[in-house]
């Protein structure tokens, strides 16, 4: 549950709460009744173990170039394996993210300062598509989100913006003719369009 406070600058917040939605990263050894609040000028008298990594408002957040070869993150239109837009049909269901066109072979880059947080693949026990089943999930900017078909340099640490994630597999491989694209999906499956 949130509450504004009267200033209506902070946002209170009860456990039970998808921390990572919420961009804070916290050790909280106490009660689930217990409030936290996410602004840095309150937080003096709140237990030490609790952090704030989200200095801005998610909603004004916007990626930064996150291919090389598309520095406008121009996004994939229809082609004959279907559509890059979030909601587009897909046999098994609504497309969950949004993509973004981008060769293979090419560099992936942290859209802003971001922290990685583990593997993430888009597909289970599909061997015909191992070669492009890679991926990593982000978090920054008080958003968390994840990035399919990039082989990471590395599943964990931290970048700075521009700063270099992975390489884009091979999805001609897998799909051939497909507009080859880096996949970005929400942590919490809403649509990422508008933070491009």
């Amino acid at each position: 549950m949130q509450h504004k406070s009267p200033e209506g600058r902070c946002s209170f917040y009860r456990f039970p709460i998808d921390t990572e939605t919420l961009g804070l990263y916290h050790k909280w050894p106490h009660r689930a009744s217990d409030k936290f609040v996410n602004c840095p000028e309150r937080l003096s008298h709140w237990p030490r173990e609790v952090l704030c990594s989200s200095r801005v408002d998610a909603r004004e957040v916007k990626f930064g170039p996150l291919c090389s070869g598309n520095q406008s993150n121009l996004k994939r239109g229809c082609d004959t394996h279907g559509c890059g837009h979030y909601g587009a049909r897909r046999e098994s269901g609504p497309h969950k993210g949004l993509d973004i066109v981008c060769a293979d072979g090419a560099t992936v880059y942290a859209p802003f300062d971001v922290k990685l947080d583990r593997k993430a693949v888009p597909y289970e026990n599909k061997p015909k598509k191992e070669p492009i089943n890679d991926g990593i999930k982000l978090s920054g900017e008080g958003l968390c989100f994840k990035l399919f078909y990039v082989k990471p340099d590395s599943y964990s640490g931290t970048l700075k913006k521009g700063q270099k994630i992975g390489t884009l597999l091979p999805m001609q491989k897998v799909y051939p003719g497909i507009t080859s694209h880096v996949h970005v999906q929400m942590c919490d499956i809403s649509d990422p369009t508008k933070y491009f």
